[in-house]
């Protein structure tokens, strides 16, 4: 390919006047001219001149009416990683908000990471933030992923074309929908899918064809049909009808596992109005012609989507006896639902875009709170916001959540601290639990509690990424927060031990020796296992290494290192000692402490499986315990019942009654299952004794309302 077969610049120049009529032509041809020439002689697999790509990329942002500066972008977006060229060079050439967005745009070097999954979230880690910027990089790096995957056939790996094709599938073709950019959206995921599923793509385009082929092609005549019925009634509107895509037939049979044939309404036809009261005169002569099918009915004019995306849907058994899809929208809200973000763009004004509309508030905070990589990515996958729900604050707040959200998952979305103290919720004035799932319409109000925190099992049913995310991170500290405490409590007790004096001042003066950074970061390691608490001894007093070097957790075979291990373990209290849901040991059982390494020890009753199974697999990992060792001021042990009673007013608070009558507390309750005549819940009570728990039961046994009470 030769310089004279790439786009000249001035069919550029003519392109953008069609939108932007005045605009700086000469920074234009600038940006042309730079391009061309760092690029060179650069080549693309197809055999074309490289410079093709950027001037393609260029082109596809101003079919999206985007301004000069993106545009030159997308002239200039490969310049900083394929050429020499350096960022101060650009700068001085481009100025500082064309070279920001180039290197927001730039591909981003590989980062070894353990796996292609994890390099890729890595990549898109520092891509979100440079987009939380300016939200021109997002849109200039989709022109660019878009021009690609148009020329994906010429890549000689498979492999990468199928990589790069799942890459569209989970993060940019979902991203174009959050913006609203359905034409980019759509030819992203047709492109993607065509090569991701090329039997099911052949095959769904047949079918296609021999439907057309045996005279069932009735786009036509039902857009004939649909636009006299607004003419007739003197409406001045405009109708397209069009088969749906094959990605979208697919994803629909693949949802509800229907075959082809059962697909009916893979046709879809959309009402352009005038005005937003033409809109819903339209809505009801469709439905007075027409019967609705349930259930597919949304009204996104009233409650817009988080895209800005506004238009009313409906399904219903239109001419011929054809399902079909309706979409009714005005001019304006048609402009916003093609060209999303880019349909009111205002930099071009000098007017900042409001990036909340868009939400990528929520990756970035899921940036800062994600451990690893790995769970970042998780995040990345955002398609299920695209098919959302909407509930409303008491106030009237309309807040959108992914499919299935939860009540937890609204607090969440409300405040970080209203999730993490949330203790139910109130649903159209209904109490409910926390994995309650939301649907669209309703009204929650969030109940708190200042003892409430989260809790590992809420991970299992909250459904939004910012959920598990802020679940996560508070979960982390606190196990930070312990493993301190733990740390520390171990190298107490090894300086107790040998009578010598704990110095914390002098630890601290010996942190480059001990390669750490503060003091808290040593006792965590020690708590987690990784640096034994001798270990700390030995650096404060040298002559004292008649220690055998070992792990924190690691439990030597010879008895009397054993029996030293034993009693330092068992003369932990507090953070360091956590007593086992499975089994509720209180005092009076006999139990065995299972050592974990990073999380200190678990007590357990004796004849616990969970004992069982972790001698099998290392016998040292098991200690006894006597509770003797174990007993302190703070202890409070959880013994838990199941109460089975009847579905009645009262009958909970006589349940409650009966336990603080023995001076117990309820440590946590709720409602497993309810029915016309009974309720099922569980109850945790703080208890030591198992005889004292003992009598609770039988007292509570002997009620009228309750009918069983089960110790777990």
């Amino acid at each position: 390919m030769t310089l004279s077969s790439l786009v000249p610049v001035e069919v550029l120049i003519e392109k953008m006047k069609k939108h932007l009529p005045k605009f700086d032509e000469a920074l234009l041809r600038k940006g042309y001219n730079y391009g061309l020439e760092k690029h060179g002689k650069q080549m693309r697999h197809s055999g074309e001149l490289y410079f093709s790509h950027p001037i393609a990329v260029a082109e596809i942002l101003i079919e999206q009416h985007l301004d000069l500066e993106t545009v030159v972008t997308g002239l200039l977006h490969d310049v900083l990683e394929d050429t020499p060229v350096s960022e101060e060079e650009m700068t001085k050439e481009f100025g500082e908000s064309i070279t920001f967005l180039v290197k927001g745009v730039t591909k981003l070097a590989k980062v070894k990471l353990q796996s292609d999954k994890l390099n890729q979230a890595e990549n898109f880690r520092k891509f979100i933030l440079a987009v939380s910027k300016d939200l021109r990089v997002l849109i200039t790096k989709l022109a660019d992923r878009l021009h690609n995957m148009r020329t994906l056939e010429f890549h000689p790996d498979p492999e990468k074309r199928r990589r790069k094709s799942l890459e569209v599938m989970e993060v940019y073709a979902p991203l174009a929908d959050r913006i609203g950019m359905n034409q980019i959206k759509d030819e992203l995921e047709l492109l993607a899918f065509e090569n991701l599923e090329p039997e099911s793509y052949e095959r769904i385009q047949k079918d296609l064809e021999q439907i057309r082929q045996e005279g069932q092609d009735l786009v036509l005549p039902i857009t004939e049909e649909l636009k006299n019925l607004a003419t007739e009634n003197h409406i001045d509107v405009e109708v397209f009808g069009r088969e749906k895509s094959v990605p979208a037939i697919w994803k629909k049979m693949q949802r509800k596992g229907l075959s082809f044939d059962r697909v009916f309404d893979i046709m879809a036809f959309r009402y352009i109005a005038k005005d937003l009261t033409d809109c819903y005169r339209i809505l009801g002569l469709i439905h007075g012609r027409y019967a609705m099918v349930p259930g597919r009915f949304k009204d996104y004019i009233s409650t817009p989507k988080p895209n800005g995306y506004q238009s009313i849907h409906t399904t219903v058994v239109g001419p011929f006896h054809t399902r079909i899809e309706i979409q009714i929208r005005t001019e304006q809200m048609h402009e916003v639902a093609e060209f999303g973000i880019a349909a009111h763009w205002a930099y071009k004004e000098g007017v900042e875009i409001d990036k909340s509309q868009v939400f990528f508030n929520s990756l970035v905070e899921a940036l800062q709170s994600a451990e690893n990589m790995d769970e970042f990515f998780e995040h990345t996958k955002i398609d299920s916001y695209t098919d959302g729900i909407f509930c409303f604050s008491p106030h009237g707040d309309l807040l959108s959540l992914p499919y299935e959200a939860t009540a937890l998952d609204f607090a969440y979305e409300i405040h970080s601290e209203i999730g993490n103290t949330c203790i139910g919720a109130k649903v159209n004035r209904k109490i409910v639990s926390l994995p309650t799932i939301l649907k669209t319409g309703d009204q929650v109000e969030i109940m708190t509690s200042k003892s409430q925190e989260p809790r590992h099992e809420w991970l299992k049913f909250v459904v939004a990424s910012k959920s598990k995310s802020y679940i996560r991170r508070y979960l982390r500290q606190k196990k930070s927060d312990e493993m301190i405490q733990l740390g520390r409590q171990m190298v107490k007790f090894i300086f107790e031990e040998e009578g010598l004096e704990w110095k914390e001042k002098a630890i601290v003066r010996l942190l480059p020796t001990l390669r750490a950074k503060t003091l808290e970061e040593i006792y965590a390691h020690v708590g987690e296992g990784l640096r034994s608490p001798e270990s700390i001894l030995y650096a404060l007093y040298p002559d004292k290494k008649h220690f055998e070097t070992t792990s924190a957790y690691q439990v030597n075979s010879l008895d009397e290192k054993k029996d030293k291990k034993e009693k330092a373990k068992s003369s932990f209290s507090g953070l360091s000692v956590k007593f086992a849901g499975c089994c509720h040991p209180l005092i009076g059982n006999p139990i065995k402490g299972v050592i974990h390494t990073g999380s200190g020890i678990t007590v357990h009753k004796a004849s616990c499986p969970e004992v069982t199974h972790a001698e099998e697999i290392d016998i040292h990992k098991v200690i006894d315990l006597k509770w003797d060792n174990l007993l302190t001021e703070d202890i409070a042990l959880v013994g838990r019942i199941q109460v089975i009673c009847d579905h009645q007013a009262g009958a909970l608070n006589d349940v409650t009654q009966v336990i603080a009558s023995h001076k117990m507390r309820i440590h946590d309750i709720h409602v497993v299952s309810r029915s016309v005549n009974f309720v099922e819940f569980m109850v945790d009570i703080e208890t030591l004794r198992q005889d004292d728990f003992d009598r609770l039961v039988v007292n509570l046994r002997m009620m009228p309302r309750v009918c069983s009470v089960t110790k777990i």
